[in-house]
């Protein structure tokens, strides 16, 4: 509710918080947190984008308002016609000037204007040239009061840290302006902060702290309730609303009174209680309306502490200060110890819930199942009406996802009382804040048959995506509950909003289901009221209408799931409750891995193996392309025949236009489907490629770099795994010139088959076989084609590779592949590496060395699968140790079973550190966590990887040197905060170190921040004595370690916090990706003016429908970066980027993949408009935090090390740019092999590195490798190979020439003496001739932005080095001066006004010069 931090322009009233959305208006007010841009543009555009048959708003203009205010002063606002006047006041109370103004209304000509109103609707105000408003201050309820003092408390910074169960310890933090740049020498192109960069060094734990701010000033020592609160009888009939106590900067203590007339400071002491107001000076008493200003008449120091409290929030950038709304900060896993540890005395922290919330807290309760379906029953007729009820809709979700969580923390604590205390634990229900709550465990035995415990919290964790689904499609007249699954200290639990008649006790012989199975499968209902919308459902979400039986099997048609459930509510609305099973099990899966007996230990150990929704639209695309087939063929034949009488072919029903129709269907299934645009519209298909249960496709979230279709601001951005076909289908479309009716085509799947019904006729026997073969096409779909292809396109890089196992899983799920077949993909990599080997054995020797050993692709995601299978396995093993555990033992608990799995090299026996004491306290508590040794924890987790994953890890569960990303995968599912330091896995590391938060910019300049390995001892004495310093101010927490106890890795106070792990279900937002998909488009089509405006528009509608922190934001302003930046608009494209890295890092994390993304995308923003030492200090960053994430060597870092050395070239520091070329090259012989293309690029550049560094000799023989790569593998007629072919006989000459000058020199310096100035011009000129200008790409930022790190090769394509080619053949040797030379291979002369497409895949280039 009350914002952190103390940020002076990021401020609210509580009532403005919740009070306005219930506004019958369609207009979409303006965010809570005051950070809403483009409020006014966005409402025109909106409202001009209406349906045509609508009646016409009124029109749209902007004013300027004149706000005259109680102290003769005024504030002029610009402001739209169609703005409410409640934004005015909001705007109002957010400017510095005028936020001490809480409790107020506005007046126009003496008339009170309703808030709820819009301007335009204000009688003659709209006609007014110059209107004037005049703000009135009105009396205070004792609500507007407590809000007020919140409300000042934040702005004055006299509120102390927050302890909040559900963000975490330094939740939302952003290090964006903390990526230093160190100060310039001496005023020139300095790159200390990349010098010595050590590519190949672990990355530095500080990469993830915050950099350490001075303390704000201080305004007030403190400010709280007093404790002569509440006012008595007979003082609050005269106005008496609270009592406050402040203390000032000069020591004073004053009592406050809080009157319906303001406030006031009355006589009472400590030990008398006397509320009448106290005379300060002679002339006045000192009274104010505003707490503010009376703090400034009482203290002489407040107002100047004040200014420079301002000032010092208005250094911050307003993103990274600004309080969360609508989404749930980020936790970093990594915190730094003095967060943790640093806790502020404040008084009135614990009375916040009073000042929130009243004394009986009645004002925060809420009926949020009521709220959720007045909500969904908002009108979505006219564009406002849709901006409204969706930004409501976001907001309402957020507030009940964090009201949720926060009292799923307080049940797996222990701290709620169950309704049912008699029941066993699992089978307890709770009510806490109108939320209903129970276990994701089967407390009641519905998944005996299923598996038990084990089903039953998958069910739950695939009922929240269903729930998500039937959010997002959004159906008239079907209503969903508030769903939310937290996991918390082994526990996981469900948060529903009640539904109404959930629990009212039916009449004998009625069910308590309207529809569906009411008791497992034994009795089903049906309800006719039901029918037609599970129909809708069903249709959207490809269920096929079907037969079931009771158990005295009798039949039952119906239109979803068995598992499905209707509840007619008492509200009248018709629910859809438990949405785990909408699509069909996969029964491959269960037929190989659960076909046992009951009792065998190797059986899956559950039947909730349901096939993903993504599978299925990707199989359903497949299948509407063979009946396309099938339907051209048909046509073909008929006019084979002549049989084409009077046929036309119209696109379904509607006869749209062909080309809209192919257009509009292949954006939203992300595959060509001529002309399913109907299909797709009824169905609620996907939108830009992102599936349906609300899995985010992102640019971002394939590991990979700005993408070649965003970079050149394509629409289509396909991003569900399907690209290649997608492009198959498209050029086959365009052969066609032909629609195809698919009205006839229909796919749906069975959802209950394979789980126990027994048709009883042969025909039911018939259609029930069908459907069983309809699934185990889809299952043979995912095993043969789609499985196969991604492998294949993580191996040879058609797509990005994954940072991270979440990076992974994530890519795996937006192509329909479950996590279970993890072990399937590491196998296949195993399997296929070996056949690399094998072949590679069988090769001559003298081909052996031109050829790759083994692929390094397959076997890092082989690794990256095993590491993730290990942090899956880790966590069933924590969670069976934490769930029985009181939440005093969790530290315990999470400490030693790290050490039983990271530590054993350090120590091989640890033991759990326990307090005997408290544990007496807990006799019935389960302690067999502290019996696990290593061996133990092997086993367990070798046991657990063969049972989910079907995968025998060969080599150890650890990979050396990847223990730090491992911790962090563990750390990401479960929730832990740890201290950040040094942690030491091995005997040989020394003592462990505390990492402190980054002091200032000198700590670039020490080389272990650099990512290079800590300086030896005995030197930097002065860094490492400040860090000591630093140190002795926090608790000694070593005086707690026993001298003779074994040193382990982990201790328990090295677990900080543990944060709930959160899946709610929340929809996005139609409408505005409806309007990025559109700006795209007309870009795409070339119409740039109607395409800025409508990403405007889309921004705007992002920003206004989610707030500015959200993580849908940030994926906007990351598309909107390269999208503007196609468009030349690069300053706007570099704020863009900005804001899309500071939202990702504090809504996603400092350390998430995407984040890292942003990063990279900065940089290149950044150079391109001539910032190259802020970009290099952002890749730096960037590749800090992916050696974090992921270690040294990433595959996709050959782009990313390739531009910073061309950005290097830039600077014109040469040398340094080869160590990087050198770096780039490295990890491409190594990915790639000696003898492939990317090498050969490669080569090309790094040759011309080594010219310009005046290493001509070493220059040659690389140009020459390269040349000879690329005759081999493109053919001698290739342009490749003649481009360097070119270079190296230029280089030849220039290698000859140094040789003569030199001899030369040499001579003159024999002669002369000391002329070295005609040496080095002479070799230098040589030198700068051998660089090509396909670097100069770089510059500008044009070459490096198009490239994938997914390509692997240099930021430029060697067509575009056809110009140096010409100058070699026309002026044989270059005789420019070394200046222009590297104004020309730096692409200086060639003004490139777009981001040029990253080059094509060399593979796909080789295959053309077949």
């Amino acid at each position: 509710m009350a914002e952190n931090g103390n940020d002076a322009s990021n401020n609210t009233t509580q009532s403005n918080e919740t009070e306005p959305e219930t506004t019958p208006s369609g207009h979409a007010t303006s965010e809570t947190n005051g950070t809403l841009t483009n409020n006014g543009e966005a409402s025109k555009d909106t409202k001009q984008d209406g349906e045509s048959g609508e009646t016409s708003p009124p029109p749209d203009s902007v004013l300027k308002l004149r706000v005259d205010l109680p102290t003769d002063e005024h504030v002029d606002i610009m402001v739209s016609s169609q703005e409410q006047v409640q934004d005015i006041r909001q705007s109002i109370v957010d400017q510095p000037h005028t936020f001490q103004y809480s409790c107020f209304h506005l007046e126009y000509k003496s008339k009170r204007i309703n808030d709820f109103v819009e301007l335009s609707e204000v009688p003659d105000l709209a006609k007014d040239a110059e209107p004037v408003l005049k703000l009135v201050e009105d009396p205070y309820t004792e609500a507007q009061a407590r809000m007020h003092v919140v409300r000042v408390r934040e702005l004055i910074g006299a509120a102390g840290n927050r302890v909040d169960y559900v963000s975490g310890i330094d939740a939302g933090t952003s290090l964006c302006e903390d990526v230093e740049v160190a100060p310039t020498k001496n005023g020139g192109d300095d790159i200390s902060h990349v010098e010595n960069y050590d590519l190949n060094a672990p990355g530095p734990i500080s990469t993830m702290l915050a950099k350490a701010r001075q303390h704000a000033p201080k305004t007030v020592k403190s400010l709280s309730l007093s404790a002569w609160n509440p006012p008595p009888y007979h003082l609050r009939m005269r106005g008496h609303l609270l009592y406050l106590q402040a203390t000032t900067l000069e020591g004073d203590q004053h009592y406050i009174t809080a009157h319906v007339t303001g406030f006031y400071v009355n006589k009472s002491t400590n030990a008398k209680f006397d509320p009448e107001p106290r005379q300060m000076h002679v002339s006045k008493l000192s009274r104010a309306h505003s707490l503010i200003t009376l703090l400034s008449q009482i203290s002489d120091k407040f107002a100047p502490q004040f200014v420079q409290l301002q000032e010092y929030n208005g250094q911050r950038d307003p993103l990274a200060s600004y309080a969360l709304s609508n989404s749930i900060p980020a936790a970093p896993w990594l915190v730094s110890p003095t967060s943790g540890l640093q806790h502020q005395a404040d008084l009135t922290r614990t009375q916040e819930p009073y000042l929130l919330a009243g004394a009986d807290n009645a004002e925060t309760l809420r009926d949020w199942n009521e709220e959720f379906q007045s909500t969904r029953e908002l009108p979505k007729e006219t564009v406002q009406d849709r901006v409204f009820r969706e930004r409501l809709t976001s907001k309402l979700f957020a507030e009940y996802t964090e009201a949720a969580v926060r009292g799923a923390v307080l049940v797996g604590r222990g701290e709620v009382q169950p309704l049912n205390p008699t029941e066993a634990r699992d089978a307890q229900i709770f009510v806490y804040n109108n939320v209903f709550y129970s276990f994701g465990a089967d407390g009641v035995g519905t998944f005996t048959s299923d598996g038990g415990d084990e089903a039953a919290r998958v069910a739950t964790g695939k009922d929240v995506q269903g729930v998500k689904a039937v959010n997002q499609l959004d159906i008239n007249g079907l209503f969903t509950a508030g769903t939310v699954v937290v996991d918390y200290l082994g526990k996981r639990i469900v948060g529903q909003s009640i539904v109404p008649g959930i629990f009212k006790q039916r009449d004998p012989g009625e069910h308590q289901i309207d529809y569906g199975g009411v008791e497992g499968k034994d009795v089903i209902a049906s309800h006719e009221a039901f029918v037609q919308p599970f129909a809708e459902l069903s249709k959207a979400m490809r269920v096929k209408r079907h037969a079931v039986w009771d158990k005295e099997m009798k039949k039952h048609e119906l239109e979803g799931s068995v598992e499905t459930k209707g509840l007619l509510g008492t509200d009248g609305r018709k629910y859809v409750l438990d949405l785990y099973r909408v699509t069909p099990l996969d029964i491959g899966w269960l037929e190989m891995y659960r076909g046992g007996e009951d009792g065998d230990e190797k059986r899956y150990p559950h039947r909730m193996t349901v096939l993903r929704p993504e599978l299925v639209d990707s199989y359903r695309i497949v299948k509407l392309r063979e009946y396309i087939k099938e339907e051209l063929a048909r046509k073909q034949a008929k006019k084979d025949k002549g049989d084409v009488e009077g046929e036309e072919l119209t696109n379904g029903d509607a006869g749209a236009p062909e080309s809209k129709g192919d257009e509009t269907s292949e954006k939203a299934s992300g595959a060509q489907t001529n002309g399913d645009e109907i299909q797709k519209q009824a169905d609620g298909a996907q939108t830009n490629g992102e599936p349906a249960n609300g899995e985010q496709a992102s640019p971002q979230t394939n590991g990979d770099h700005v993408g070649d279709e965003q970079t050149n601001g394509d629409s289509t951005a396909l991003t569900n795994g399907d690209a290649e076909a997608s492009k198959d289908s498209t050029a086959e479309a365009g052969k066609q010139q032909e629609t195809v009716d698919v009205s006839g085509f229909s796919f749906t799947l069975n959802p209950d088959v394979f789980s126990g019904q027994q048709p009883q006729t042969d025909e039911e026997k018939a259609e029930m076989e069908k459907d069983e073969a309809d699934v185990r096409d889809v299952c043979k779909y995912l095993m043969e084609d789609v499985l196969p292809r991604m492998i294949r396109e993580m191996q040879e890089g058609d797509i990005g590779f994954p940072m991270d196992g979440q990076n992974l899983v994530r890519d795996m799920h937006k192509r329909g592949v479950n996590a279970r077949y993890l072990g399937t993909i590491a196998r296949s990599c195993t399997e296929m590496s070996e056949k690399i080997s094998s072949d590679w054995s069988a090769l001559p020797a003298e081909k052996q060395d031109k050829e790759k050993k083994d692929d390094k692709r397959l076997q890092a995601l082989r690794q990256l699968a095993q590491q993730e299978m290990v942090a899956r396995a880790f966590k069933h093993v924590c969670n069976k140790s934490l769930k029985p555990l009181p939440p005093c033992f969790a530290q315990s608990c999470v400490s030693h079973l790290l050490n039983c799995l990271l530590g054993v090299e350090l120590n091989g026996k640890p033991e759990a550190e326990l307090d005997e004491q408290l544990k007496a306290m807990y006799p019935e508590a389960d302690f067999s966590f502290a019996d696990m040794t290593p061996e133990m924890m092997k086993t367990e987790l070798l046991r657990q990887i063969a049972l989910r994953y079907r995968y025998d890890v060969r080599e150890g569960l650890v990979q050396a040197g990847k223990e730090l990303q491992l911790l962090r995968e563990i750390c990401l599912k479960m929730g832990f905060q740890l201290e950040a330091k040094k942690y030491h896995f091995t005997k040989e590391a020394p003592a462990e170190q505390t990492v402190q938060k980054k002091a200032s910019a000198e700590s670039l300049e020490v080389p272990q921040t650099n990512g290079v390995h800590p300086p030896t001892e005995g030197g930097n004495s002065k860094k490492r004595n400040k860090k000591k310093h630093q140190v002795d101010h926090s608790p000694n927490r070593a005086a707690s370690v026993s001298p003779v106890a074994a040193p382990t890795t982990f201790r328990p106070e090295s677990v900080l916090n543990i944060v709930p792990m959160v899946k709610e279900a929340s929809p996005r937002s139609m409408l505005a990706e409806e309007a990025l998909d559109a700006g795209r488009m007309s870009i795409q089509q070339d119409q740039k003016d109607l395409g800025q405006e409508l990403l405007l528009e889309s921004l705007s509608l992002h920003e206004q429908i989610y707030g500015i922190l959200h993580p849908e934001v940030a994926r906007v302003y990351y598309a909107l970066s390269t999208l503007y930046y196609g468009l030349d608009e690069k300053t706007a494209a570099v704020e863009l980027a900005k804001k899309a890295v500071i939202v990702s890092e504090r809504t996603l994390g400092v350390d998430n993949a995407e984040t890292i993304l942003a990063y990279l995308n900065l940089s290149l923003m950044e150079h391109a408009t001539g910032n190259t030492r802020n970009a290099l200090a952002y890749v730096r960053h960037a590749l800090d935090l992916w050696k974090l994430v992921y270690g040294a060597r990433h595959p996709d870092s050959i782009t990313t090390i390739n531009n910073a050395a061309v950005m290097l070239q830039t600077l014109k520091h040469f040398h340094e740019s080869r160590r990087w070329f050198e770096a780039s090259l490295d990890i491409c012989q190594d990915v790639a092999g000696r003898s492939s293309v990317n090498t050969a690029t490669l080569l090309f550049q790094y040759a011309q590195a080594l010219a310009l560094d005046h290493d001509s000799k070493t220059a040659v023989d690389r140009m020459r490798e390269s040349r000879d790569i690329f005759s081999a593998l493109l053919g001698s007629g290739d342009q490749n190979t003649r481009e360097a072919d070119a270079w190296l006989r230029t280089l030849v000459q220039s290698a000859v020439n140094q040789t003569k000058a030199a001899k030369e020199a040499s001579t003159l310096l024999q002669s002369s003496g000391n002329n070295r100035r005609l040496f080095l011009r002479n070799g230098g000129a040589g030198a700068g001739a051998s660089r090509a200008s396909r670097l100069g790409g770089m510059s500008g930022g044009a070459g490096g932005a198009g490239a994938r790190p997914s390509q692997q090769q240099a930021s430029t394509a060697p067509e575009e080095v056809s110009a140096a080619e010409t100058a070699v053949r026309n002026s044989g040797l270059d005789k420019r001066s070394l200046d222009e030379l590297v104004k020309y291979v730096n692409g200086e002369k060639q003004e490139r006004t777009t981001p040029k497409k990253g080059t094509a895949n060399p593979k796909r280039r080789q295959q053309r010069a077949h």
